[in-house]
């Protein structure tokens, strides 16, 4: 096993490829048993470790929360064709992709341009892990149908933010 660790390490030759030719043997050999033993134990730690470890288990739970909303994004803006993409050519399915990704990330740079305005307006004495829980996908704020309205009575200046809408106290958004 440590030969073949060092093996993919060094770059002599791909992990992929080392794996399948461990897979494809007819009959499986030892090296292959204990490479699947050894990952077995490695899972057993891990789940024993999430098990026993609370705030391992909560900074687990707090990634997978946001990688849901950024799918939860990407579900709500690409709407059409409940969200399939039906194009057979495989540019075309790439261009559409690559659109998205646009798209969410300019939705992610705008929330998180504005939520360190609204931190800065609010309090700039927030602490760290306070921020680190604010979802940067967050997008109940915007508007997937309907009609749209580009204008603004008076655009911000270069480099300016637009103000925030505050309600009751409360900052609800940019927009």
């Amino acid at each position: 096993m440590c030969r073949v660790a060092a093996t993919i390490r060094h770059g002599h030759e791909p992990a992929s490829i080392l794996v399948g030719r461990l897979q494809g043997s007819a009959r499986q050999n030892h090296l292959t048993r204990a490479i699947q033993e050894y990952g077995r134990l490695a899972k057993t730690v891990s789940i024993l470790r999430y098990l026993h470890d609370e705030h391992h288990r909560r900074r687990i739970h707090g990634q997978l929360n946001k990688g849901e909303s950024i799918h939860a994004l990407r579900k709500d803006i690409f709407f059409a064709n409940q969200g399939e993409i039906r194009r057979p050519d495989p540019e075309d399915q790439d261009v559409i992709g690559e659109c998205l990704t646009l798209i969410t990330n300019a939705v992610i740079a705008w929330n998180t341009t504005y939520i360190a305005h609204a931190i800065d307006q609010i309090s700039p004495n927030i602490e760290q892990r306070h921020i680190a829980r604010i979802p940067p996908a967050s997008h109940t704020h915007i508007n997937f149908y309907g009609r749209y309205d580009f204008t603004t009575p008076r655009p911000p200046l270069n480099g300016a933010h637009r103000p925030l809408r505050v309600k009751h106290d409360r900052i609800i958004s940019a927009i």
